[in-house]
């Protein structure tokens, strides 16, 4: 789902949902790599869509943790900074 440049041109997380097609339910993947050679990989999962807003379902997990964190809510995310996939 390589959709960064659509996704910035967006004035919300709600609109990045409905850019990329997604749907209360869809759970999404992204990686972000960093400069020391670590990693960490996100699975959001999207519980409700306004108007602005998109609250989530989020865990990680990342070359330091390899445990899938529990699951938290979230509305913190945008999603312009990863190439998400579906799942």
């Amino acid at each position: 789902m390589n959709a960064a440049h659509k996704l910035h041109q967006c004035e919300n997380t709600a609109e990045q949902c409905r850019a990329l097609g997604l749907k209360v339910g869809d759970t999404i993947e992204g990686r972000e790599d960093f400069h020391d050679g670590s990693w960490a990989v996100t699975r959001l999962t999207l519980l409700w869509l306004g108007s602005e807003v998109a609250v989530w379902s989020a865990t990680e997990h990342s070359s330091e943790q390899a445990e899938w964190s529990p699951a938290e809510e979230s509305a913190d995310w945008t999603l312009e900074w990863r190439d998400w996939r579906k799942l």
